[in-house]
């Protein structure tokens, strides 16, 4: 160490320092998107159907809203085109069943489509 010049020594100062609040500075961005990503997560609709979405009785599906929110739940057709409305009101934040009938409905493959302010979710289902 008897080599070391002032300025070697000012320039190592510097140099932790830099890397230090380098380090602080992508802390800091990284809390600022897992803090942003947590708030989404909490935000979002959940739209909870069966696992395989093959039905052939009367069943629920369930709508999880975290704040209250106008929902809109249509049936579409294999070429998504508009068969029936299912439900179209205002919901409170908490869990909600959603009853569904596919009587009189021919076998095959339909969509849900599910419409609020912020999430559009479509959903492919089979009826038997």
């Amino acid at each position: 160490m008897g080599s070391l010049t002032t300025q070697d020594i000012i320039l190592g100062v510097f140099y932790a320092t830099g890397a230090l609040f380098l380090m602080i500075a992508a802390y800091r961005a990284y809390l600022k998107g897992f803090k942003r990503a947590k708030l989404e997560a909490m935000n979002q609709l959940e739209f909870k159907t069966s696992l395989e979405n093959v039905f052939s009785e009367k069943t629920q599906f369930l709508l999880i809203t975290p704040q209250q929110k106008a929902i809109k739940l249509s049936l579409l057709d294999r070429d998504e085109n508009f068969i029936k409305e299912i439900v179209n009101q205002n919901f409170e934040s908490g869990e909600h069943p959603v009853d569904f009938d596919p009587e009189g409905l021919a076998k095959g493959k339909y969509y849900l489509y599910l419409e609020s302010e912020d999430t559009n979710i479509l959903r492919q289902i089979f009826i038997q």
